[in-house]
């Protein structure tokens, strides 16, 4: 890191040995670090330990745990260097505030400050404004049921070329929202020893789920998962079956502890994009194309199932699509794409137009055919809206340093000007 602050003065070379403030890459840095000391952490506590940026939060069931835990964070500290302000440390709180968050004893709502600036705002004039109110509530959206459908209304305001116009329909839904916030959101903390409920549903205006536990004989909700249906046109070509599956989070850790979480996109950038090529399409073309035909017809015969060609090659149990299980760490279980699927595979993978190196990530954790990487990179660089919209920054040279002078005229610049005699 010193080599990209390094800097030059009439003294000579110098360059930050600290990280210093007003770096714009300042805090993904030290976030880095946190991060690299949680995961030493996890070698030795289970769990419980949880830090963004400065703010560190630790979690135990009994007052000894807590001492093991905060023992072990103050080592880790100690080990690299770090120090902490007494001023700013709480310890052995059965209640405290964090990101935003009110954190207590199974259970998680959010700060009365941050309540209050909701219930407190007033009718918006402008269209930031309605921004600003819809940023405020959005902070918790993880907390409130049906989210987007609450601020469809009040989102329309904030869309481009649409007028502002603040109607009895806009003041209703600002007042419900305000409504949410005055009953104190409440969410239970998750019990990992028991098995969880996953509730999910899905209409024309937005996509839900919802996280549930049972305790004490009832079902409690552990966390909200919602998003806007920006799949209505597509979604509408299918049947409801089809429709429902595609709004299951590939992931349940989505809808986990919302607070550890980053942003709201890191979850929209999730999607099961597979649902566009359909068993059906898979089947058929696997079985008109020559190469995955013949494959699939080594592997129904017992006779030639020693033969090299079919090595990692099987037949879905379940969906009977021909597979390929990859032979790197992953052992990722990778469909084997025919040829006449090849530029939909690549289209699927390179809809939000990534790099080269994540769109064959992409590929190559998803499907398998010969030569996937060659056909990607051919892709990616010939895809029109990439070269129409990325720039290409070509790369510059580091500045050169130079000796300091000694004394007048010890460096002599000499310019030839031309053009010059035969």
């Amino acid at each position: 890191m010193q080599d990209v602050l390094t800097f030059t003065t009439p003294f000579g070379i110098f360059a930050n040995r600290r990280l210093v403030f007003g770096l714009k890459t300042a805090a993904s840095i030290f976030q880095a670090l946190v991060d690299l000391l949680i995961d030493e952490l996890k070698l030795s506590v289970t769990t419980g330990i949880y830090a963004y940026q400065d703010d560190t939060v630790i979690g135990a069931h009994s007052f000894q745990e807590m001492r093991n835990k905060i023992r072990f964070v103050l080592d880790v500290l100690i080990k690299y260097n770090l120090t902490l302000s007494p001023e700013k440390c709480v310890f052995f709180k059965s209640a405290s505030d964090y990101l935003g968050f009110n954190i207590s004893h199974n259970k998680i709502q959010p700060i009365t400050s941050n309540i209050l600036k909701i219930t407190g705002f007033q009718p918006p004039r402008t269209v930031k404004q309605v921004r600003r109110f819809l940023g405020l509530c959005g902070f918790s959206r993880s907390l409130i049921p049906s989210f987007p459908e609450l601020t469809e209304c009040l989102t329309q305001l904030t869309r481009k070329n649409v007028p502002f116009q603040w109607t009895p329909t806009h003041q209703e839904t600002f007042k419900n929202l305000q409504d949410v916030f005055f009953t104190k959101p409440v969410f239970r903390l998750p019990d990992w020893d028991k098995p969880f409920v996953l509730n999910t549903d899905v209409s024309v205006q937005a996509i839900s789920g919802i996280l549930l536990q049972e305790h004490e004989g009832k079902l409690h909700p552990i966390s909200y998962y919602s998003k806007k249906n920006t799949l209505t046109d597509f979604l509408s070509r299918f049947p409801v079956n089809r429709t429902e599956i595609s709004n299951t989070p590939q992931d349940e850790q989505e809808l986990i502890l919302p607070i550890v979480e980053t942003h709201c996109n890191t979850i929209n950038a999730t999607s099961d994009t597979s649902l566009e090529i359909s068993t059906s399409t898979w089947l058929k073309e696997q079985a008109d194309d020559t190469q995955t035909n013949e494959i699939i017809q080594l592997l129904k015969n017992p006779s030639l199932k020693d033969s090299n060609n079919i090595l990692g090659f099987y037949i879905d149990p379940t969906t009977h699509i021909l597979m390929f299980k990859s032979h790197r760490k992953s052992q990722a279980e990778l469909i084997v794409v025919p040829k006449s699927l090849q530029h939909t595979a690549l289209d699927i993978c390179h809809i939000s137009h990534t790099g080269l190196d994540k769109a064959y990530q992409i590929v190559s954790n998803r499907y398998y055919w010969k030569g996937v990487y060659i056909d990607t990179k051919n892709f990616v660089l010939s895809c029109d809206q990439c070269i129409k919209n990325k720039s290409f920054t070509p790369k510059h040279a580091s500045p050169q340093s130079n000796r300091i002078p000694t004394r007048p005229g010890d460096y002599i610049s000499v310019d030839i000007k031309g053009p010059l005699p035969n």
